[in-house]
């Protein structure tokens, strides 16, 4: 139930060019999260407005971008901590949130890797995660030297499991 309306708002989500850092319509993302969150896709929820539903989760979704994950119950959304464009050759810090039916949900351990597919190689520099409060995370220490295409991956560890989302940037 609740799978499926994050499957419609990603599925809206990931028609826009995928080359792009910009982040999606925030209402619809707070909105239907939100609504996730609150118990599923009812038709009364539908006439709740973004900050209603936004409220009832307690989580203010503008400004983030959602990442793809092959579980249809978990959302990955991440944001530039200083907002505004990712930067080049200087470093900069992302935060990640990770949902499980639309309520933060802790992994295990994330881990953070780069790589530049065009140029065959990764990060100069490792970046370093910390858990500011259950299901979300501070990466610190990003540094894209270079233009081109970036693939910023983030590994997920649950117990035996692990799952890798990436997000395309292109500087």
């Amino acid at each position: 139930m609740h799978g499926s309306a994050i499957r419609r708002i990603l599925a809206v989500m990931s028609a826009r060019p995928r080359t792009s850092a910009r982040a999606p319509t925030a209402a619809l993302l707070c909105f239907g999260l939100a609504a996730c969150a609150a118990g599923g896709d009812a038709p009364e929820r539908a006439a709740r407005t973004a900050p209603e539903a936004q409220a009832e989760v307690g989580l203010d979704f503008a400004g983030w971008t959602a990442i793809a994950s092959v579980d249809p119950s978990r959302s990955v959304l991440w944001r530039l901590v200083a907002g505004g464009t990712v930067p080049r050759n200087q470093e900069f810090e992302l935060d990640v949130l990770v949902l499980h039916d639309g309520a933060p949900h802790a992994v295990d351990r994330l881990e953070v890797g780069g790589w530049m597919p065009d140029h065959n190689h990764g990060f100069v520099q490792i970046p370093s995660v910390r858990e500011l409060a259950p299901g979300r995370y501070r990466v610190e220490g990003l540094l894209l030297h270079m233009r081109g295409t970036w693939q910023v991956r983030l590994v997920l560890f649950e117990g035996e499991r692990n799952e890798t989302v990436v997000i395309e940037l292109e500087l």
